[in-house]
């Protein structure tokens, strides 16, 4: 019965997926780079998958990074103060080198044909600068539960989505920071790469993102205002996958138990993603890939815009 159960969902799946895109930002940077918007400033934009990052290079004061989104590759995960704007506390991508750095009131653009249709979410951390001064304070700011470890202190990202240049009432809250508990013993600071769903906005064209902390001073917020984000995931429409074979990725062996070799005459970075639509696995094109970690059945192989079946045996 089981076995009949996969073939019905192997056909089933075969014929139909919600197609999307990824913003990885592994198409933005090679190597060990930032993006910063100092080498176009006043106002730029960088696009990755389906969205676009914009931001803006301020010229005062020999320069600074102003607004907006920076795609980064830095690795330092331990030095939490100004001097380390780029870093994250996981010290890497989501599965991957790259990540964007974001400040408060930035927006991603939707464009092409996923514009105006579900946003599926992204992957959130700290930034290490954020991480440590919450964690410890500074001369600026507090650490965060006071002395005591009882002050319900919270630092958390807003997120509302634009739909037709519309601003809509629904939000999604996550917490880069919850000091809230009753007991002490739960209260975290976000450390990890940890999955937003955004899918209850529907269709959108814009995000918007804020962030409110506890620690206000007579100038204002005393946190770091900072966050990092990865894999920011649209749907870009439906694709047959029978239908359009141009659109099909080369899989071997498939079904497959141990690895996978994916061709691709231009290196491009693929995914590989559940019966859900969820990313699983980040990997690359043209050598074998271990995936014998997946649990056995379907999932589908995504390269740019083509989408194959794959069966994990």
């Amino acid at each position: 019965m089981k076995k009949v159960l996969l073939t019905l969902a192997v056909l089933l799946c075969s014929f139909w997926l919600i197609g999307q895109t990824i913003s990885t930002f592994e198409d933005v940077l090679s190597g060990d780079s930032l993006l910063n918007g100092s080498e176009s400033p006043l106002g730029t934009t960088y696009e990755s998958g389906s969205a676009i990052f914009p931001n803006y290079y301020d010229t005062a004061w020999g320069g600074y990074w102003s607004n907006g989104f920076a795609i980064t590759n830095i690795s330092d995960s331990s030095t939490g103060d100004f001097s380390n704007l780029y870093g994250n506390i996981t010290g890497s991508g989501y599965m991957s080198n790259s990540f964007a750095v974001a400040k408060h009131n930035s927006v991603i653009k939707i464009k092409g044909e996923a514009q105006n249709r579900t946003v599926k979410g992204f992957y959130l951390t700290n930034t290490t600068y954020a991480y440590h001064v919450v964690k410890d304070g500074n001369q600026f700011s507090k650490r965060f539960g006071g002395d005591t470890g009882n002050d319900p202190d919270y630092f958390r990202l807003v997120v509302k989505a634009y739909s037709q240049g519309i601003l809509g009432a629904d939000s999604v809250v996550a917490y880069l920071a919850d000091y809230r508990f009753s007991d002490n013993q739960q209260d975290y600071i976000l450390k990890d790469w940890e999955w937003v769903d955004l899918t209850n906005f529907g269709n959108a064209d814009s995000i918007l993102f804020t962030l409110e902390t506890t620690d206000v001073g007579s100038f204002g917020p005393n946190t770091p205002y900072f966050f990092a984000i990865d894999d920011f995931t649209v749907e870009n429409g439906s694709v047959g996958i029978f239908d359009k074979q141009d659109l099909t990725v080369n899989v071997y062996p498939n079904p497959a138990q141990d690895y996978i070799l994916i061709e691709d005459g231009k290196n491009q970075p693929a995914f590989i993603l559940n019966a859900e639509g969820k990313l699983v696995k980040n990997i690359a094109t043209n050598r074998k890939e271990d995936v014998s970690t997946l649990q056995p059945g379907v999932y589908f192989v995504q390269l740019g815009t083509a989408v194959s079946k794959l069966v994990i045996q």
